[in-house]
């Protein structure tokens, strides 16, 4: 009882004379208690489930994220207080201390920090709960959610999941003093690094693998091979920047030595030498710095541009208020009468609800996908599709409902058609237009086009006009092989615009809806009691709800990990100072003995902070600036695709973090200096 008395209050003592490693061990355990904590009772929240349920698949992304960030951050910064401790530990063993006694010390170490964590991280969790949930709420645009949610499972899981994490590191505390011998944590602090060697062949692999990376980004045509290929991008570009960093840091270290000019003056001397020595250590440092950096410019600005391009994505979606459609499939006329009985329907209901329509008209035209692509051919043979091609899209339309919607006036023969590609993948080369035994010749390019469900789409896709209904409706026959799905490509779309209050739309829209179900319905049975029913409600107000959802989801997700990533990369950043500061010490202390002066000292070591501090960050802006045109792929997918809009949010995030990323320079080279100057070392 007595020993454990003794082993626990020494193990307090050592907290509070080691207060400068380990508050920021605390307070980094806590904080990321409290952002799982967070996203957890997240996931738990029944009134915000009830109106963000869109929001749990994003969320749980973030924890499993989260989760992943604290086992590396933790792990890291225990790694740093071992290696900072070993000598002391060193000392209590020639003291007298045998190695369980030690680990005793350790235990009760770890076990006051997890605990202080704990407390102050659920504490803090609990607090920022209620701004996160009326943060969603904002982004979402939904109602605020009144009242204040405690998780007790969410505390019970954050609590446990950090115990493993603590148990975890004192294992591998016990193994660490296990296995070294006491002259060996004695002289821990001053075995120092050869100068070492470029590994050419880690140089050369890291440039393979960057340039393997770099070569898939810029080479992304399209959405769907952004979903292919981005994560194999990905991984390359992590793989070379860690061999990069290890291995091409040393070259540059060398190079600056080489360069007498640069090399012999007393700052960049001491910088340039004390870094080399050091960048095994550093580079692994570095890299994960350049990482988290990299992760939080395309997080940031990815959502930002999702969020803030939400109205130009609803456009680009559908263009009127209202728009419903529907046929009875087998039935090749059935289109065309539910188009009038739904205008005569939206008249009535408009009337009996006060609304006022201020558009109302038709839309006709038939979507298919077609089989390849190959220079001046493009072909549409769905009877012999394989699948083997990407599935991309064909919207046809005729001459005379061309002109009815866009006011031009197209001549054309029956052999011939006009086209226009709607998307990026799609190009418009091709001169013959075959499906099956029908030969078109593609006469004229089309310069705009009106608004359809594939006018923006991740698909390659073509927006062509035909002479008339006549050779509409050849197509139609000659793609379908049999007669009951003879129209099940036919969009007949009824689009409106009204005015009216927030109740008045929601009341128009939810009568539509049923009452247009009810006209399809109807004339169903009239047809066959069998026949399969095509209906499309398509609502520009709940497109804005689910995007907003959705995207805002997204938002949310990239400023809390944001945050954590902003976090991590100052933590490392600091122990890596506080690391190098007690390193560089003795060393200062000789090169004053020689003649170097304190102004002289000073300006070695930020010419050594400068050299490293910034080259993470520099790194990070260049993979963002190569990542630019397949993240610009990927916002497609969610209807994103204003460029100019997410270049802008690039450069405002790439400001931002720069301006961030200076203040956490200014905070760790006062840190590097304090160390340096302390207890009058230097």
């Amino acid at each position: 009882m007595n020993s454990i008395r003794f082993h626990l209050k020494l193990a307090t003592a050592n907290i509070k004379k080691n207060k400068r490693l380990y508050i920021p061990h605390i307070f980094a355990e806590a904080g990321l208690i409290a952002m799982f904590y967070i996203m957890m009772t997240l996931q738990k929240d029944e009134n915000l489930v009830k109106v963000a349920s869109q929001l749990l698949m994003i969320i749980e992304m973030g924890v499993a994220v989260v989760v992943i960030l604290s086992f590396i951050i933790v792990l890291y910064t225990n790694s740093f207080l071992m290696k900072q401790r070993k000598r002391e530990f060193g000392l209590y063993n020639v003291l007298g201390m045998n190695k369980a006694d030690i680990g005793h010390i350790l235990f009760f170490e770890n076990f006051i920090s997890y605990i202080m964590s704990s407390v102050i991280g659920i504490g803090i969790g609990i607090l920022l709960y209620k701004l996160c949930t009326s943060l969603i709420c904002k982004i979402l645009k939904i109602p605020t959610i009144l009242g204040f949610y405690i998780s007790i499972k969410g505390i019970i899981i954050t609590i446990g999941l950090f115990f493993v994490l603590f148990f975890i590191t004192y294992i591998y505390n016990q193994w660490q003093i296990i296995r070294l011998k006491p002259s060996t944590l004695l002289l821990s602090n001053q075995m120092g690094e050869k100068e070492p060697k470029i590994k050419w062949i880690l140089l050369l692999l890291g440039l393979l693998f960057l340039g393997g990376g770099y070569y898939l980004a810029i080479t992304i045509e399209s959405p769907l091979q952004a979903l292919e290929i981005i994560f194999i991008a990905i991984i390359l570009v992590i793989i070379g920047t860690y061999f990069l960093f290890v291995a091409g840091t040393i070259a540059l270290l060398k190079s600056l030595k080489k360069n007498k000019k640069y090399y012999y003056q007393p700052n960049h001397m001491t910088a340039v030498s004390g870094l080399l020595y050091r960048m095994k250590q550093n580079a692994v440092g570095l890299s994960s710095i350049c990482i988290l950096a990299t992760g939080v410019l395309v997080m940031l600005s990815t959502t930002v541009s999702l969020y803030a391009g939400v109205e130009d994505s609803v456009n680009s979606l559908q263009e009127n208020d209202l728009q419903i459609s529907g046929n009875i499939l087998g039935d090749v006329h059935s289109g065309k009468q539910i188009q009038s009985e739904f205008i005569e329907l939206i008249k009535k209901v408009a009337k009996e609800l006060d609304i006022e329509v201020t558009y109302l008209d038709t839309k006709n035209y038939f979507e298919a996908v077609y089989e390849y692509e190959n220079g001046n051919l493009l072909s549409m043979e769905s009877k012999n599709f394989t699948g083997s091609t990407e599935m991309n899209s064909i919207t046809l339309m005729t001459a005379s409902e061309y002109e009815r919607l866009m006011g031009i006036k197209l001549n054309l023969q029956k052999n011939q058609v006009a086209c226009m590609p709607v998307n990026d993948g799609a190009n418009n080369e091709f001169k013959h237009f075959y499906i099956d035994n029908m030969e078109f010749e593609n006469v004229y390019t089309l310069e705009k086009v009106p608004s359809t469900r594939n006018t923006f789409t991740i698909f390659e896709c073509y927006f062509m006009v035909v002479s008339d209904e006549t050779v509409m409706n050849q197509i139609i026959q000659q793609y379908f092989s049999d007669l009951p799905a003879i129209n099940q490509g036919e969009n007949n779309i009824v689009a409106l615009d009204y005015n009216g209050t927030d109740s008045q739309k929601t009341e128009f829209e939810e009568r539509i809806k049923k009452e247009a179900t009810d006209v399809i319905s109807n004339l169903s049975k009239n047809n066959s009691p069998d026949s399969e029913i095509k209906f499309n409600f398509d609502s520009k107000k709940e497109l804005y709800q689910n995007l907003y959802q959705l995207v805002g989801g997204f938002l949310f997700l990239g400023i809390m990990l944001g945050i954590v990533f902003v976090f991590a990369t100052a933590i490392i950043i600091y122990y890596k100072q506080i690391s190098e500061g007690y390193e560089d010490r003795h060393r200062f202390v000789i090169m004053q003995k020689v003649g170097m002066s304190n102004r002289e000292v000073q300006k070695s070591i930020r010419s050594q902070i400068f050299l490293v501090f910034f080259l993470p960050l520099i790194v990070a802006i260049i993979h963002l600036g190569v990542a630019f045109k397949p993240l610009n792929c990927l916002l497609q997918i969610f209807f994103m695709p204003n460029s100019l809009l997410f270049l802008i949010c690039a450069v405002i995030s790439v400001i931002i973090f720069a301006v961030i990323y200076g203040f956490i320079y200014s905070i760790t080279a006062k840190t590097l200096h304090h160390t340096i100057y302390s207890k009058g070392s230097v």
